[in-house]
């Protein structure tokens, strides 16, 4: 699915990218009072929770 903009599908057309104005939640307020380091390491623990910290589905 592509991020869109523009009248067309309800105030908003396809693009193929995101910008920084795009992004809600950013390294930067994820893990506030820290450096770019901390932020780095807070975005990845999160990231790595979030997909790891999941069930999965064996296909047989």
């Amino acid at each position: 699915m592509v991020p869109s903009r523009g009248a067309a599908t309800g105030g908003f057309a396809p693009v193929a990218y995101f910008t920084l104005r795009d992004a809600r939640h950013t390294l930067a307020t994820a893990a506030e009072g820290t450096g770019l380091e901390g932020s780095i390491y807070a975005g990845l623990e999160s990231l790595t929770e979030n997909i790891l910290g999941r069930g999965s589905k064996r296909v047989a």
